[in-house]
């Protein structure tokens, strides 16, 4: 199988094909240990296997196969390590942009309502100093409506006394000839 094929493969493929490797390991390795167990007990003979040179060319041949399969187990274990680092690269590359993402978008967030808060305070601020203005303008209005009537009690209350110094004054005066 190419590099290309396992490639398109998915993780559940590759981990049956890894399973299935992993029986026809266990499935040789119990080969190797029957042939072993097979010549430890001596139970090969030399006429079915011809000559003891014979024999190990057979039993030569289930190493061979043995470690052929080994071979292709490992690989395969080394293949599917490399495509789960290739996975987990790949999905922490993407968790990192997402966070860089989101960072950035929370950023402006706050950033605008930093500016609407400032725009809002400015507004307030306006809309005190009117307030303020037109305060003090009414407070002035007021003031010189109080003054204009005051002056105008005063000046009431000094004509009204005017008249009446006049006429003390005239009554003083008048005595003062009558005296006289």
């Amino acid at each position: 199988m190419t590099e290309k094929e396992l490639k398109k493969l998915s993780r559940i493929d590759l981990l049956e094909m890894l399973l299935e490797q992993s029986k026809e390991v266990e499935r040789l390795n119990a080969e190797l240990k029957e042939a072993q167990k097979k010549l430890e007990d001596r139970s090969i003979q030399l006429d079915e296997a011809g000559s003891i040179a014979e024999a190990a060319l057979r039993l030569n041949g289930i190493f061979d196969i043995a470690q052929i399969a080994a071979d292709q187990y490992l690989d395969n274990l080394q293949t599917l390590s490399g495509r789960t680092d290739e996975i987990c690269d790949r999905k922490r590359e993407k968790c990192e942009q997402e966070i860089r993402e989101k960072r950035e978008a929370a950023e402006r967030e706050c950033e605008e309502l930093k500016q609407k808060a400032e725009q809002f305070y400015q507004e307030k601020v306006k809309e005190a100093e009117l307030k303020s203005d037109q305060m003090i303008k009414d407070a002035e209005t007021k003031t010189e409506e109080k003054w204009k009537t005051l002056s105008e009690q005063l000046e009431t209350f000094y004509q009204a006394h005017q008249g009446l110094k006049e006429m003390l004054s005239f009554s003083v005066n008048g005595d003062e000839t009558n005296e006289a």
